[in-house]
């Protein structure tokens, strides 16, 4: 085996199953595993007492800066530490980094793995909003209930406990669960513990929310916008009903993304979920309050949107939409119904569904799926048409055979 680089690691073939380990020429014991799976994993190889131990440094990329020259002076490192450390007097002085680790990681709390989760997962490799969502959730639900626990020690019967304590929303109840399994399987591969605790656990039926806003409620909500005194936030929520985008995509937004002269949001990877760059075409609506907004802004503030933190963008708005929801007597409506609205009306106006995924930025048409069933009512549209005109046809048949005169027959004419 050459001398491993991180060319070489990245062009190494996954393995059908299990794992596979190549060994470096330059280091002695140091290599780098890849699994079926296609992780990539540093490995050093040494010998404690006569027997062969194999212990991970860390995984292939797992932040910017830990390649393979990271590994190799990780590698020298805890080979110094094993080899000083040896004494033929006392072998239980010797240092074992795998045994040290395994304590560690024993010892290691919920808290603990959740902010690894955060710093090594969902803070590099997530949406903002979503790493966002993951803490809050983190420090409102699953800390508070089971933070001092150790990692180790959790079993099924603690995951269905604080998935049972919310079984009256059985929607964040579910998403709590799905953190959670993310949060140990990400355990399991950097050995913190040997199974994931919520496997087998059953999820809460869930009810999908079919809420749209009708022409009447969009117009209600509209004469609110014009009413209310929070000019920003009222903006951003217009922008949301004219592109059916998501908050966060709307809410980050900056001028340098709007094509005034093409009327298109270049909206930017890092903004959209399914990290891919869109180029959404603007109506004639969204455009003028672009243009009205522009015209107010202030100069040096990147931001559509700007927030109240300096060089950040508006964060929320909440309140407003709470506000004008209830002004507009609009029941039970999230910000999100927007969207639902937006994609609802133009598939029920006769707008393609592929089409109507393409504005929403869905990668698969079974997201956009959803709505075929409003697809139905141009067509039903066309048979009331037909049915009506048939009915029509039938009325006039019958008042023109009432018109006729039938004359009486004389005697003789037979």
């Amino acid at each position: 085996m050459p001398i491993i680089t991180d060319k070489l690691i990245r062009s190494l073939p996954i393995p059908a199953k299990a794992n596979r380990v190549y060994w470096d020429d330059e280091i002695t014991g140091l290599g780098i595993r890849i699994t079926a799976s296609g992780h990539r994993a540093f490995v050093l190889r040494y010998t404690i007492n006569g027997l062969e131990r194999r212990y991970t440094i860390g995984e292939f990329g797992q932040s910017p800066g830990f390649n393979t020259t990271a590994a190799r002076l990780k590698a020298q490192e805890i080979k110094g530490k094993v080899t000083g450390s040896k004494n033929k007097f006392d072998p239980s002085a010797v240092f074992d980094p795998l045994e040290a680790k395994e304590q560690a990681y024993k010892a290691a709390t919920v808290e603990q793995l959740a902010k690894e989760y955060l710093a090594k997962h969902a803070i590099p490799k997530k949406r903002p909003a979503s790493a966002l969502i993951d803490k809050s959730t983190l420090e409102q639900i699953i800390i508070p209930r089971m933070g001092n626990l150790k990692v180790a020690s959790i079993t099924g019967s603690h995951i269905h406990e604080i998935h049972r304590a919310l079984s009256n929303t059985p929607y964040r109840a579910n998403r709590v669960l799905a953190l959670l399994s993310k949060m140990f399987s990400l355990a399991m591969q950097w050995e913190w513990c040997d199974s994931n605790p919520v496997k087998g656990i059953e999820r809460y039926q869930e009810h999908k929310r079919d809420r749209w806003l009708s022409s009447s409620e969009i117009g209600r909500l509209c004469e609110e916008l014009d009413n209310h005194i929070n000019e920003r936030s009222v903006n951003a929520i217009r922008l949301l009903l004219l592109t059916g985008a998501r908050k966060g995509e709307v809410l980050t937004a900056k001028w340098e993304d709007i094509d005034f002269e093409r009327g298109v949001w270049r909206k930017p990877s890092a903004h959209t979920k399914q990290k891919k760059n869109e180029h959404v075409p603007l109506s004639p609506p969204a455009i003028a309050l672009l243009t009205k907004m522009q015209e107010q802004r202030i100069v040096g503030i990147p931001y559509i949107f700007p927030g109240d933190a300096e060089g950040k963008p508006l964060q929320e708005i909440r309140r407003t939409w709470q506000d004008v929801c209830k002004k507009a007597e609009l029941a039970e409506a999230r910000i999100h119904d927007l969207r639902h609205s937006f994609a609802s009306h133009l598939v029920s106006s006769g707008l393609s569904l592929p089409i109507v995924g393409r504005l929403l930025g869905h990668t698969q048409t079974s997201t956009t799926a959803r709505y075929a069933h409003l697809a139905d009512d141009p067509l039903r549209d066309a048979t009331t048409r037909f049915g009506v005109m048939f009915e029509s046809a039938a009325l006039q048949r019958k008042q023109d055979k009432e018109k006729v005169v039938t004359l009486p027959v004389r005697v003789g004419q037979e």
